[in-house]
């Protein structure tokens, strides 16, 4: 599932609070929790484990256990995507209010912030709240800003969904992560270096999730972006395919194989490329072509999505703007152990 590059664009009269950090922090009535009038602020930061969450149902993601506003949450960490979300449902349930439903009662003529939630092949109308304070283990960020769109859901497990997005806004005010996909692990704030041998790259700048050069076929370049909330190998629209000069889309074998914002993408299989990043290559990549509606399905990138970062161990250091990878893939495990979490 990727909403892949989810953007805001702010229709509102009212702004996101812009005060120094260190402002002395206020109450927030809707959750009681003391929340500092800047956003992203760090209230504590110590390096994080979190594991995956793994079920035999569906395509395995990173989804992990965060707390919203004091309360237990599943959440998908999607470096797809440079802004967080949360279900309307989810917010609800955690105390994080959405001002567009009370927008249009008799009367009513409060400014919200409503906005256009821009995803994978669609765009939606939401509205920008804040999370008063999101925990990751060791981590807690108070004032975080997201989107909230009945559009957007993931069903875990039957009857379970996860309610929360996690994108690269608030990794970025964590500064570091080490994505461990062999063993089913994200650590947030590590300590430790990664080996002298690893490969550090450069990010493009002035783009709100991790994009780098790459080849395609050793004579094809390219933009990739890394999306760890993505269920396939490598995405690209359709207008994209049609520059890398990929063949043409085996429509006939079409299929809703990709969640997005506001429902299924339909992607279409045209073979197998070699990927090269850096000094890395993967001889044999399934490569989609997305749907070429409209939003976001024009992306002028690709996507490297899950099939094949879940057997890597990568380090994004988004402060740093690089990205470090390992000279070779780890040993998977199982794809599903004998023993995983049914929580």
């Amino acid at each position: 599932m990727s909403v892949a590059a989810v953007t805001w664009a702010l229709t509102s009269c009212r702004s996101i609070p812009t005060a120094r950090p260190g402002t002395q922090s206020t109450p927030d009535n809707r959750s009681g929790v003391l929340v500092s009038t800047s956003p992203y602020t760090v209230l504590r930061r110590a390096p994080t484990e979190l594991s995956w969450e793994q079920t035999a149902e569906g395509p395995l993601r990173p989804i992990v256990r965060v707390r919203v506003n004091g309360r237990l949450a599943l959440a998908l960490i999607d470096t797809g995507s440079s802004g967080s979300l949360l279900s309307a449902s989810g917010a609800r349930r955690l105390g994080v209010s959405s001002s567009l439903s009370t927008a249009n009662s008799v009367g009513d003529t409060r400014p919200v912030d409503a906005a256009t939630i821009q995803g994978l092949g669609t765009a939606v109308t939401g509205s920008i709240e804040h999370i008063a304070e999101l925990v990751l283990g060791n981590i807690a960020i108070a004032n975080v800003p997201v989107g909230i769109t009945d559009a957007w859901t993931l069903e875990y497990r039957p009857g379970r969904y996860v309610e929360l997005l996690v994108g690269c806004d608030v990794l970025r005010a964590v500064g570091q992560m080490k994505w461990d996909g062999p063993r089913r692990r994200i650590v947030l704030a590590p300590t430790d270096s990664p080996p002298r041998n690893w490969e550090w790259l450069a990010l493009h700048t002035n783009v709100g999730i991790p994009i780098t050069s790459a080849m395609l076929d050793g004579h094809r370049r390219l933009w990739v972006a890394f999306d760890t909330g993505g269920d396939f190998d490598l995405w690209v629209s359709g207008p994209l395919s049609r520059q890398l000069d990929l063949p043409p889309p085996d429509t006939e074998r079409s299929t809703p194989r990709m969640t997005g914002l506001g429902g299924h993408v339909r992607a279409y299989p045209v073979g197998h490329v070699a990927l090269r990043i850096g000094a890395r290559e993967w001889p044999r990549v399934q490569v989609l072509v997305g749907a070429t509606g409209h939003g976001h399905a024009h992306l002028p990138f690709a996507l490297l999505g899950n099939g094949i970062l879940e057997r890597e161990v990568i380090w994004f250091d988004f402060q740093g703007g690089r990205i470090g990878l390992s000279p070779a893939p780890a040993q998977p495990y199982e794809r599903f152990p004998p023993i995983f979490s049914s929580r």
